[in-house]
């Protein structure tokens, strides 16, 4: 029973200490959550707030998107998450990137359409250009813009412009206004009746025949082109009835003014295109080099929207990829659901191991119950309580049991052969009888034998022995024969291999003998060199003081077993090294001791039997280098006392004379200086009650020197009694012994500053504070404390440590309160950043920060100057200088 209740508290203790293991993991998978969650917000800041964002997707107002929550706090998906309104959270995160660029994809389409539509256009204003330039090459003339309300003149009719030719006295510019006039009055797209009037496409009479001939008719300018006699009379006729100057019903002057009855007008061209054979074909000379500008503009614009459509491919594919880099939420699911795993299975260990601690404790008190009701049982049986009283009452139980069994064993085979002989009782006076019988009939049948052999006998002796007696004793000679040769030759064999094993054994006896022979010889050598090399003074100082050689070594008639004595015995007295030597440590060895002994001795090394001999040899001679470590100790034996006494009284003065008091002070003001951060840090706390305290106590390594030398240090050195004095100063010189032991190459000041530099004897704990009253636990895994939380109690620490060191310097108004933080509050939500910028204005500390989007523009700010370096790749840094003055911020020139 009590090894169950063991059992069940083994489980119970592997199950807590699974439930420990599993909620370590747990709270592991948690930090690892909430760094993902930390991780997808700052890579959704970096990514809302990059150039690509801005260049690709425009003015985006992120803060009516699934992002905005991110923007204001980085840990807002931190946290368990779970439930479908969290994956639809994440769902809404990663559909974000494709929502927010669908405007920015339909502009691009809109601009691609725009262009593709622009290119339609111009593909057909080329072919139209191209047919009118082969048109014109082709002499075909080009025809006059008609007005609107002029239709084309029917196929086949000639217009009037195609009738006329200018007189060859007329100018140039007369002929442009006459022209132009003639154009903008619509006579020039006229074309004849039956009748002889001139009418428009759509039929307008334009002039007709019977008007009065005007006295000075375009006539004197003008003449008739076509060779057809009718066709000239009257063209004839219709210029005769056109006045060239003001006055008449239809009239045209050479300034491009114009009038048909009520109607008037002016239009003046450059020059003359339409009348005349030469004005039409300089016409087509200069509209087919207009046709050649205009086809390189449409080349020009093509490849221009080519560009253009290479720049919005190019665009699309940035875009893409912009829109791959965008953050995506899989981790953070992934780690969520890992989480949410890893805490499910820390609650079911910490249930199981609930369930198992039930059950080891109701096991433990039904074991309890069971023994007070064994030890009643005990108690009332005169038994003993123990085990082992118990067992051995058992084992007595058993041998009487035992005992017991033999005895019934016994009791029943008694009872079997009592029954037994009361049954042969009863035959006994049956069995007398056939006994009286049986011995009458024995008496009878013993004459009768008696009689019979007598007659035997005689007959024997009267024929002799018979014959089958004859034969068995033939057949048993016979067999006797046949067992002795056998046995003679087994025993021919067992002698020839007998012979064989002798000469076997002879032959290993003579080798044996030479083998031993050889081997004495050996040893007796071996010994003797043994004996050489201990009468060597080299090796006296490997030997224990008093040591000789024992004679047995050099004896050649010592016995085997005298020499390993004697070798035991050597063994015995030779002094154990540290470590063995082989060649190379050898060499090593001697290089040291050449470089430590330069100047002073020369080392000769030389091998006599074997022994590397090294001798040291100076102005006096030479000498082993046992005995010049000898010399060598007892002269640095001899200085050391002597200089014992005068370091003792140097470091007594040294101690005594101001050092152990700068100790003291340095220890106060470091004592100081953690109440001072204490009492800033009192006031600081997070919005859940969080704050942060310091402990600076000994170091648990501090041995008992440095607690008494604190201890001492607790009063003015001048006012220690003479044996206090006495211990400090022993003491401090036990530390810088131990350094020097440590590191004997390093100079005495390095054994001074290391032993007596008092940071090394404390170490600095960080307790966290709250949120209940007199509440506090280390700063560790377990503390339960957000990122955030931490990030902010390990500000707070450091920026309450410069406070402190700053105000306790000898000049505080004069001293530069300023701190350096690279890549400050990093994975610090905006708010939390506002609130420890706060903290430095009210500790009065002074700030010069790297960070990435790092701005610091917060109303408790007075004033900063931020300088925000861009770059993209292959180019040149640009730096922005911008001022805060606490409420607006300012660009300035950066310099």
């Amino acid at each position: 029973m009590l090894e169950t209740v063991h059992r069940a508290q083994d489980r119970a203790e592997d199950a807590a200490e699974d439930a420990a293991a599993a909620e370590g993991r747990a709270e592991q998978a948690e930090a690892d959550r909430d760094e993902a969650a930390v991780q997808l917000a700052m890579a959704w800041r970096e990514w809302t707030s990059s150039s690509s964002s801005q260049r690709l997707l425009g003015a985006i107002d992120w803060s009516s998107t699934a992002v905005t929550a991110l923007l204001e706090d980085v840990e807002a998906l931190a946290g368990e998450g779970a439930g479908p309104e969290a994956d639809r959270e994440l769902a809404r995160l990663d559909a974000l990137a494709q929502q927010v660029a669908a405007p920015a994809r339909a502009r691009h389409a809109q601009q691609v359409a725009t262009l593709e539509a622009r290119a339609r256009q111009d593909t057909a204003r080329r072919e139209e250009l191209l047919a009118e330039a082969e048109e014109l090459r082709q002499e075909r003339d080009l025809s006059p813009v008609a007005p609107d309300w002029v239709d084309n003149a029917p196929h086949g009719a000639p217009a009037l412009w195609e009738l006329l030719e200018f007189r060859p006295k007329v100018d140039a510019e007369a002929r442009a206004g006459i022209e132009g006039a003639l154009l903008a009055s619509g006579l020039l797209h006229g074309v004849f009746t039956q009748d002889g009037d001139i009418v428009a496409g759509k039929g307008q009479l334009l002039l007709s025949t019977g008007r009065p001939t005007a006295l000075r008719s375009l006539r004197t300018v003008l003449a008739p082109s076509c060779s057809d006699a009718a066709d000239a009379a009257r063209v004839t006729s219709v210029l005769d009835q056109i006045a060239l100057s003001p006055g008449h019903p239809t009239w045209v002057s050479m300034d491009g003014s114009w009038g048909n009855g009520p109607l008037t007008g002016r239009h003046l061209p450059s020059a003359a295109r339409y009348i005349g054979t030469a004005a039409r074909a300089a016409a087509r000379a200069a509209r087919l080099t207009e046709i050649d500008l205009l086809l390189q503009e449409l080349q020009q614009a093509a490849q221009a929207r080519s560009e253009a459509q290479d720049a919005l491919r190019a665009w699309l594919r940035d875009l893409e990829e912009h829109l791959m880099q965008a953050p995506r939420s899989v981790q953070l699911a992934t780690l969520r659901l890992q989480a949410a795993a890893a805490r499910k299975d820390a609650v079911a260990a910490l249930k199981q191991a609930g369930t198992l601690a039930e059950e080891a404790e109701r096991l433990q008190r039904a074991w309890t119950a069971r023994h007070l009701h064994h030890r009643e049982v005990c108690t009332a049986l005169g038994m003993p309580e123990d085990a082992e009283g118990l067992r051995s009452t058992q084992t007595s139980a058993q041998q009487a049991q035992t005992t017991c069994r033999n005895l019934q064993r016994a009791g029943e085979a008694v009872t079997k052969h009592l029954t037994r002989w009361q049954r042969l009782v009863g035959r006994l006076g049956e069995v007398r009888e056939a006994r009286g019988a049986a011995e009458r009939d024995a008496d009878s049948a013993t004459l009768a034998w008696s009689r019979e052999a007598s007659e035997l006998a005689a007959l024997r002796d009267s024929l002799g022995s018979s014959p089958q007696k004859v034969h068995e004793l033939l057949d048993a000679a016979e067999r006797e024969l046949k067992q002795t040769k056998g046995a003679l030759q087994r025993a021919h064999a067992d002698v020839l291999a007998l012979t064989g094993k002798v000469a076997a054994a002879k032959e290993k006896a003579h080798g044996a003998r030479e083998t031993a022979r050889q081997a004495r010889q050996a040893l007796v050598l071996q010994a003797q060199a043994l004996h050489r090399r201990l009468s060597h003074p080299a090796l006296a100082v490997a030997l224990e003081p008093g040591t000789i050689a024992p004679p047995a070594l050099l004896s050649e008639s010592s016995s085997a077993e005298d020499i390993l004595a004697a070798v035991r015995e050597v063994s015995a007295a030779v002094r154990r090294p540290e470590s063995t030597a082989d060649a190379t440590a050898l060499v090593r060895a001697q290089s040291v001791l050449e470089r430590h002994t330069a100047g002073a001795y020369d080392v000769t090394v030389t091998v006599e039997d074997d022994l590397h001999v090294v001798e040291l040899t100076d102005a006096s001679g030479r000498r082993h280098v046992a005995d010049a470590a000898a010399e060598l100790r007892e002269r640095r034996d001899r200085g050391r006392s002597a200089l014992t006494e005068r370091e003792r009284t140097a470091f007594s003065a040294f101690v005594l004379g101001g050092m152990a008091e700068e100790l003291r002070n340095r220890i106060h003001e470091a004592e100081r200086l953690v109440d001072a951060m204490n009492t800033s840090l009192q006031p600081i706390t997070t919005s859940h009650g969080i704050g942060v305290q310091i402990r600076w106590r000994l170091a648990d390594s501090a041995n008992e020197h440095v607690m008494r030398i604190k201890d001492l240090m607790q009063r003015d050195v001048r006012v220690l009694r003479d044996e206090e004095s006495d211990e400090l100063i022993t003491r401090l010189k036990a530390l810088v012994d131990v350094a020097y032991s440590n590191d004997p190459q390093a100079g005495y000041a390095t054994h001074l500053r290391t032993a007596l530099d008092y940071r090394t004897w404390h170490v600095v704990d960080a307790y966290i504070t709250g949120p209940g009253p007199k509440q506090e636990r280390k700063i560790s895994r377990r503390a339960k404390l957000s990122q955030g939380e931490t990030r902010f109690v390990s500000y707070v620490t450091l920026f309450a440590a410069a406070d402190a060191y700053f105000s306790g310097l000898p000049d505080t108004g004069r001293a530069l309160r300023l701190i350096l933080l690279d890549d400050a509050f990093a994975k610090v939500d905006h708010r939390t950043i506002g609130e420890l910028m706060a903290l430095l204005v009210r500790m009065d500390l002074d700030f010069v920060m790297t960070g990435h989007a790092l701005w610091g523009f917060f109303e408790e700010v007075p004033a900063l100057d931020a300088y925000e370096v861009r770059r993209a790749e292959g180019t040149a840094a640009v730096t922005t200088h911008v001022h805060w003055d606490g409420h607006t911020r300012h660009l300035r020139a950066a310099s």
